[in-house]
C-alpha cells in the first residue's frame, strides 16, 4: 500500500539515511524545553542517535520508515515501529539493547526517569501480550501539520490491524492529541522532573481488524 499526501511520500529508511535521521531529534523536539535540555544538539548526541538508528535499521523486527518531500528530496520525518517477536517475552522485546549508553552530554536527571517511565508503564499495561510498539516518531518543525504524522500513523496502525494486535506508545505532550485521533486510549501519565511541567502519557490502541 502506498502512503502519500501531496508531495510527502513514506518509504523505507536505509543505512544511507543515517546522517539525516541522526539529526532529526533537535529539528523535531527542540521547541520543547524539556527535550532541548535532556538532549542538546551536540556531536556526541547526534552520534548516539546514529548508533540507535543503526541498531533499529538492522533489526528485522523493526519497521523504520521515512517521509520525504518529493519537491525538495528532503527527508522531513521518520518513525520506528517495533513488531512483536515470534516466541519471545516480553513482547515486542525488552528495552535493553535497543538504546546505546548515554553520552555525557545527555542530562541523565531527565533522561533516566523518562526511559524508566516508558519501560515500567509498558510492562504494567502490556504484560507479555504480543503487541506493536511505536518506539520513536519525529517530524521536522517546519513540516508539522502538513500530514507527515498521519502517513506514519496509518502505516503502523495498518500493520497492527492486519495482525489484529494492540499498539503501545509513550506520548509527548505535543503528540498526545494525534494518538487519540487514531483510537489510542490513555492508560496512565507521569509528570517528569526538572520543573518543565512535562507530562509523559502512556497509551494503548486496542486490537482491531481491517
Amino acid at each position: 500500500m502506498a502512503y502519500s499526501k501531496g508531495s510527502l511520500v513514506l518509504s523505507e529508511a536505509t543505512i544511507d539515511d543515517l546522517p539525516v535521521l541522526s539529526a532529526m531529534f533537535p529539528r523535531a523536539y527542540h521547541n520543547t524545553p524539556f527535550y532541548a535540555k535532556m538532549m542538546p544538539d551536540t556531536p556526541a548526541i547526534e552520534e548516539w542517535w546514529k548508533e540507535s538508528h543503526r541498531n533499529a535499521l538492522l533489526d528485522p523486527k523493526t519497521r523504520f520508515a521515512k517521509v520525504t518531500d518529493e519537491d525538495t528530496a528532503e527527508v522531513v520525518a521518520m518513525v520506528r515501529w517495533v513488531l512483536p517477536r515470534d516466541n519471545e517475552s516480553p513482547q515486542p522485546g525488552p528495552e535493553k539493547g535497543r538504546w546505546p549508553e548515554f553520552p555525557d552530554d545527555v542530562d541523565r536527571s531527565l533522561a533516566d526517569p523518562l526511559f524508566e517511565s516508558v519501560a515500567r508503564f509498558r510492562k504494567e499495561n502490556m504484560e507479555d501480550r504480543r503487541h506493536y510498539r511505536l518506539e520513536f516518531i519525529a517530524t521536522a518543525k517546519e513540516y508539522k501539520g502538513r500530514g507527515a504524522a498521519s502517513l506514519m500513523m496509518r502505516y503502523g496502525c495498518d500493520m497492527a490491524d492486519n495482525d489484529g494486535l494492540e499498539i503501545y506508545v509513550a506520548a509527548s505532550m505535543e503528540g498526545y492529541p494525534v494518538y487519540l485521533k487514531y483510537g489510542f486510549v490513555l492508560k496512565g501519565e507521569e509528570t517528569m522532573p526538572g520543573g518543565y511541567g512535562h507530562i509523559q502519557r502512556h497509551l494503548v490502541r486496542p486490537a482491531r481488524k481491517h
